[in-house]
C-alpha cells in the first residue's frame, strides 16, 4: 500500500472512531417549559408595563443640539430659501455672474468655462439659459 493510501485509511478510521465516540445531539424542540408555565409567563408579560427607555444626560444634550440645529436651519430657510441648501456648492453668486458674462461675450466656449470653474458643460448651459441660478442677476 502506498503511503498516501495508508494516510487516507488512517484519517478515515480516525474520523469513524470520533463519530462513534460522540453521541448524536438531539435538537431541542420548543422552549423546554411546560404549557401552564409558558402561559403564566406570557400572561405576566402582557400585564407588565412597557419598559420606558431612559436617556442619559449625554443623549439628552445630543438630542437638544440636533433639535436646535434643525430649528436654526428652518429659521434660515424661512428667511432665504437659497441658504437652506448645503454649503458644499461648487458655485456661488459671484462665480455665476462671471460665468454668465463669459458665456454672453462669446469669447469662450461653454466647455472652456466649465473646465475653468470645475463644473460640467451642462451646468454652464443651465446657468446661461436661466434654468438654474435664475435668481442671480
Amino acid at each position: 500500500m502506498t503511503p498516501q493510501a495508508e494516510a487516507r485509511r488512517l484519517r478515515e478510521a480516525a474520523f469513524a472512531e470520533r463519530k462513534r465516540a460522540k453521541p448524536a445531539r438531539r435538537r431541542q424542540v420548543g422552549s423546554g417549559l411546560s404549557a401552564p408555565e409558558a402561559r403564566r409567563i406570557v400572561e405576566e408579560a402582557k400585564e407588565a408595563p412597557p419598559a420606558i427607555p431612559v436617556e442619559t444626560p449625554a443623549q439628552v444634550a445630543a438630542r437638544e443640539l440636533r433639535q436646535a440645529a434643525w430649528t436654526e436651519r428652518l429659521r434660515v430657510a424661512a428667511l432665504d430659501p437659497r441658504k437652506a441648501r448645503g454649503s458644499n456648492r461648487k458655485l456661488d453668486p459671484d462665480k455665476v455672474r462671471r460665468i454668465r458674462a463669459a458665456a454672453e461675450s462669446g469669447e469662450y466656449t461653454q466647455t472652456e468655462i466649465a473646465a475653468a470653474e470645475g463644473v460640467s458643460q451642462v451646468a454652464i448651459s443651465n446657468i446661461h439659459t436661466g434654468d438654474t441660478w435664475a435668481w442671480v442677476e
